[in-house]
This record gives structure tokens, C-alpha cells and sequence, in this order.
């Protein structure tokens, strides 16, 4: 054999036993990682099973997704801190910016003065804890900006979310977020535990929406800005590993950080925030049953319970909200009536609506009767937009949902509370959900000559358009 041949030979072998270890090493790799894998789904269904043994299943409250919930009769003020040294001026209120602000809430109108005192506290530790003195005299940090904020607000808790931004000199930043939670009957803070029901599989929960997290993360942004592209083409095998992580973090410290809305839990695992939308696993959360009082917590007692569990706090800001015959609902909604806490804006605005919707509900009622008088299902009427116009003539517009008569009652309730819980902007939007099962239609009204006019239109959703 030649010198050259002889070389050649020794390289191939070489690439040979190169290659034959790297494939030992990444087979003992996925062996170990499956095995990991398999230990910590045998490991969870063994606990799963053994704590279901010792479970009253009898004593677990659940929600069903037509309950109804309230807000906390609480005022809110927003409060602020500044510290370090003046930076600049405020442009148009010439007031001075310091290089670190905190802004938090203080509630008041409990009854309880020492938890109200408490909470308030612990509020502003948290806070505390959160300003570093050594970042204040850092030159390469420009400002500082902490702030807290009330994101849950009924049912006797409250959940405040905490965010902090370090901006550097050189237009960089840092952000992190955290949160704290309380009863409002005693001023404890609440675990993340607490969150669910005795039986609920958390880490089930956690896997379930941390996949979902991660799939519009990788398949949206990692795969184009355009939003566009084959969504089969990407790779998930990163995803899935973070998943496996956050899973993994969460089994090593299940009290971690968190905060919550009306619809969703934010946990806040190995520095990432993985959203878990409430109505996925409604029957394992316990946030709306946490608190049971005989009295009211509130100096001026509670507010009515008029919202559905898992959805926008909209209803309390119908004007008119009932069943006007055996056959027909009606809901009329005022938008500024939310939003009235002092402000002479809104106040004007609710002011308004409110003098149209009482001069003209009989006559809109006695109409809607009319118009309906022979239809044999049931009907419910939304009227969420309600003005007079130039000439002082009535014009509104809404939803018109058909549902069979015999269901009437459960179905208002249906209704409402799927739509409650649509992603749209003020009153409720049919929008998705309720056209696959419902007849659901446009209604325009409008005056003439002191008479009404209903129209009724099919009402189309974004996939027919």
C-alpha cells in the first residue's frame, strides 16, 4: 500500500472512531434524558395516585363556568416613591424626575383596619426589598422604575403584579417581575398551592401551559415576523425542553412567584412567565372559592355579584340588565358606568347615556315584545351602543341571540358568561365562539316620527368576511 493510500486509510479510521463516539454519546444522552423524562411522569402519576388516596373529594367546592363573582368594594390609590438623585425635569409639569420612582397601590374601605394596615405593608416591603442601594449610586444605570399594581381585585383577594426596569446609560435595560397576593379576610398572603383545588395535578396544569406558551413563542416569533409560514416546518424539540426545565424548576420549589387576573394565573418559573388561562382548567381552580365570609368585609358592604367567573368585569356596567317576558332578555349597557371614580368626563358621559336609556327602555321593551310576539324560540337582546342624534332621535345597536325556549333560563346565563369571556373591548362582542352553536344577528334601531324600527341583519364573523 502507498504512503498516500496509508494516509488515507488512517484518516477514514479516524473519522470512523470519531463518529462511532459522538453516536455512543448522544444515544446514552436520549436514553438518559427518555429515562429522566418517563421517571418524572411515572414519579408524578405515582403522586398523583398516592394523594388522591387521601383526598375528601366530598369537601372540593367546583366552578362551574356560569357562576358569577364580584369585585372588591375597595378604593384604590395610587401611590409614589422617589429616591437617588434629581435626573431631569418632567417637560410639561416641570416637576423633577428622580433616578429611582416607585409607584404602588394603598387600598382602603375594609373594615378590618389592622389586615387593611397589613396589607399595605407588606405591599411596600416587597417593595422595599426590591431597591438596591448600590444600583442607585451605580453610574451606569441611569433610572430605575419600579411599579406595583392591583391586577386582581374580587371575590375577598387581591393580587398585586411587581415590575422592575433597570434603563443603563447605554440605552440597554433590565426587566424582571414578580407578585404578591392576600385574603383580604385575614391579610395572609396567598401560595401558589392555594390557587387550586386539593385534587388538581399543578404540574399537569404547568406542562399543559407552558407547551402552549412556548408554541406561539417558537412557532410565531422564532419562525417569522410576518406572522407567515409552515407551521409544520419548525423544529420543537427546543420548546420541548424548555418545557421539561420549567417543569423541572417548578419540582424543585413549588412556592414560586406569581400573580393573577380575573381570567389568568402568571407563574413566574426560572425567570419566565408562563400564562395559564383559568377557563382551560376551570375545575381545578379554587382562586373564586378562597375566601368564605358570613359578614361583609367591606365598610360599605359588598358589591352585587353580577360578573361571570373567568370573564371581563363588563356587567357592572349594564344600566338594564333582565328578563323583560317569559320569552325575551334584555341588556342594555352604559360604558361610562365602569369608569365613574370622580371623573367629570365620565361622569358627563354616564350622565347622558343614562337620561336616553331611561327616556326610551318602555318604549324599547314594548317594541322588542311586539317585533317578537310570534317567534318560538327565545331571544336575547344586547344593546350595547345607545345615543340620540342631532335631531334628538333614538339610534342603537347591538346582538340579537336565538336559543331554544325550553333552555331559555340556563342559556342567558350561557350566553353571557361565553361572552364574557370573548377577547374584546368594552360591553360583550359576539364574536367566534357563540355563532357555531346560536343564531346570532346584528340589530340596528333607529327613530322616526316618535316610532321605533328594529333591524335585524345576519351577523357574519371574521372567518366569513
Amino acid at each position: 500500500m502507498s504512503e498516500s493510500n496509508k494516509k488515507k486509510s488512517n484518516k477514514i479510521w479516524l473519522f470512523l472512531l470519531i463518529y462511532t463516539v459522538l453516536a455512543v454519546c448522544v444515544t446514552f444522552y436520549l436514553i438518559n434524558r427518555n429515562s429522566n423524562n418517563k421517571s418524572l411522569e411515572l414519579g408524578e402519576k405515582e403522586e398523583i395516585e398516592n394523594h388522591e388516596n387521601n383526598i375528601d373529594f366530598s369537601n372540593i367546592q367546583r366552578i362551574k363556568l356560569t357562576d358569577k363573582y364580584y369585585k372588591n368594594n375597595i378604593e384604590i390609590k395610587e401611590k409614589y416613591k422617589y429616591l437617588g438623585d434629581i435626573i431631569g425635569y418632567d417637560e410639561y409639569e416641570n416637576k423633577p424626575r428622580y433616578k429611582v420612582m416607585v409607584t404602588f397601590p394603598e387600598i382602603s374601605g375594609l373594615k378590618n383596619k389592622q389586615i387593611q394596615n397589613k396589607i399595605n405593608s407588606e405591599i411596600e416591603n416587597v417593595l422595599d426589598e426590591l431597591i438596591n442601594k448600590n444600583e442607585i449610586n451605580d453610574k451606569q444605570i441611569e433610572s430605575i422604575f419600579i411599579s406595583a399594581n392591583v391586577d386582581g381585585n374580587f371575590s375577598d383577594v387581591i393580587s398585586v403584579s411587581i415590575y422592575k426596569t433597570i434603563y443603563f446609560s447605554e440605552e440597554k435595560y433590565e426587566f424582571t417581575e414578580n407578585g404578591v397576593s392576600f385574603r383580604l379576610d385575614t391579610g395572609e398572603k396567598i401560595k401558589f398551592s392555594d390557587l387550586f383545588t386539593e385534587d388538581a395535578s399543578i404540574k399537569n396544569i404547568i406542562s399543559q401551559s407552558a407547551y402552549d406558551n412556548f408554541s406561539f413563542e417558537y412557532g410565531i416569533y422564532n419562525n417569522t415576523d410576518t406572522l407567515e409560514g409552515n407551521m409544520d416546518d419548525i423544529d420543537y424539540s427546543k420548546m420541548e425542553n424548555d418545557v421539561y426545565k420549567i417543569v423541572y424548576n417548578y419540582n424543585k420549589n413549588p412556592e414560586i412567584d406569581f400573580y393573577f387576573s380575573y381570567n389568568s394565573i402568571i407563574a413566574i418559573i426560572n425567570n419566565k412567565m408562563i400564562t395559564i388561562e383559568m377557563s382551560k382548567f376551570y375545575e381545578y381552580i379554587d382562586i373564586y372559592n378562597l375566601v368564605f365570609t358570613k359578614e361583609s368585609l367591606y365598610e360599605n358592604g359588598d358589591k352585587e355579584k353580577i360578573n361571570y367567573v373567568f370573564g371581563m368585569p363588563v356587567f357592572e356596567g349594564y344600566q338594564h340588565f333582565e328578563k323583560i317576558d317569559n320569552n325575551t332578555f334584555l341588556g342594555i349597557y352604559n360604558p361610562s358606568l365602569s369608569y365613574i371614580e370622580n371623573d367629570e368626563i365620565y361622569d358627563e358621559q354616564y350622565e347622558e347615556t343614562r337620561k336616553v336609556i331611561e327616556k326610551y327602555k318602555d318604549k324599547l321593551i314594548s317594541e322588542i315584545k311586539t317585533k317578537e310576539k310570534n317567534n318560538k324560540k327565545a331571544q336575547i337582546y344586547n344593546i350595547h351602543y345607545i345615543y340620540t342624534d342631532e335631531n334628538n332621535n333614538l339610534t342603537a345597536s347591538g346582538e340579537k341571540i336565538e336559543v331554544d325556549s325550553k333552555e331559555f333560563d340556563e342559556k342567558i346565563d350561557e350566553v353571557y358568561a361565553r361572552a364574557s369571556r370573548e377577547k374584546s373591548g368594552e360591553a360583550i362582542v359576539y364574536f367566534g365562539g357563540l355563532y357555531d352553536e346560536y343564531d346570532v344577528y346584528n340589530i340596528e334601531i333607529s327613530e322616526k316620527n316618535e316610532a321605533l324600527e328594529i333591524k335585524q341583519t345576519d351577523m357574519r364573523s371574521f372567518y366569513d368576511i
